[in-house]
């Protein structure tokens, strides 16, 4: 899960590629919603630019589709929508 300002470095994004080809794995780069103000929400264009790092370093790497990227769909938004 990509969190603005804690791992959304180039540095961060390189290593996490070496991660990932050492264990032969796929990478899914989840997106944040924000609900904390500790962590701020990407823009889709940082979100975008992260992607393209991963996907420079020759690794197999996919989007969060466009549903958990939806207020009440993604991570970081596991609540339920209950009116009093």
């Amino acid at each position: 899960m990509l969190l603005k300002g804690v791992n959304d470095s180039q540095e961060e994004l390189l290593e996490f590629a070496k991660l990932v080809k050492t264990l032969g794995v796929n990478a899914v780069l989840l997106y944040y919603n924000s609900t904390n103000p500790q962590y701020a929400q990407m823009s889709s264009e940082e979100y975008e630019r992260c992607f393209l790092i991963l996907k420079s370093q020759n690794i197999r790497v996919t989007l969060s589709t466009r549903y958990r990227k939806d207020k009440l769909g993604g991570c970081g938004t596991l609540m339920v929508n209950r009116s009093s």
